[in-house]
């Protein structure tokens, strides 16, 4: 949640009310700001109503965030995961207004195609501060979120949904734990391939 400014708020270039897409974000948004705030559908997540899984590809999608210090990191820390053994499944989406210069060099498949149509051929999602990460639990795909590349931790998933789909990491180690209970639990991967 980008929250107004004081800025904003003195030239009156916000509205008289906010509307945010679930109950959670009504108190998370009384705590920065007082006016009235309601909930509302989000229509660019109306997809998820009509989604389909695909078959076609399996793939393990690692969503960039716009933030690039974040999105830096992530894409370093992924270097050093268990994602290396599974570099042909490896999908690399970046947020449309980030920085592309981190991306010049990747053992991974960077990919332009719209995050709704290659979340549709995702077994597990990583990335972290994107609304990415609600998109796939909403759609039952495992979210794993990388913390780190800022002073605060960022977690863009709501505290009051149960951790089977989700979970967050700072180590390697971490990571890797996780990425075989994820995979495992899907059940869509042997060894070191990923069954078509």
């Amino acid at each position: 949640f980008h929250q107004p400014t004081a800025f904003e708020k003195k030239i009156g270039s916000i509205p008289s009310v906010i509307a945010v897409i679930s109950k959670e974000m009504v108190e998370r948004v009384s705590t920065y700001i007082n006016m009235p705030t309601i909930v509302a559908p989000a229509f660019r997540y109306n997809y998820i109503h009509d989604f389909k899984l695909k078959r076609k590809r399996k793939i393990i999608l690692v969503s960039l965030p716009i933030d690039t210090e974040v999105a830096t990191h992530i894409f370093d820390f992924i270097k050093y995961t268990k994602l290396i053994d599974y570099k042909p499944q490896v999908v690399i989406n970046y947020h449309p207004g980030s920085n592309k210069k981190i991306l010049k060099t990747s053992e991974f498949t960077i990919s332009k195609e719209p995050f709704n149509k290659l979340i549709s051929e995702t077994l597990l999602l990583i990335s972290n501060v994107s609304s990415t990460c609600v998109e796939s639990i909403a759609l039952g795909i495992p979210v794993i979120v990388v913390q780190g590349g800022s002073n605060f931790d960022f977690n863009p998933i709501p505290k009051s949904l149960s951790r089977e789909l989700w979970a967050d990491c700072y180590k390697h180690a971490e990571f890797n734990k996780l990425f075989d209970k994820f995979i495992n639990h899907r059940r869509n991967f042997t060894s070191k391939k990923i069954n078509n």
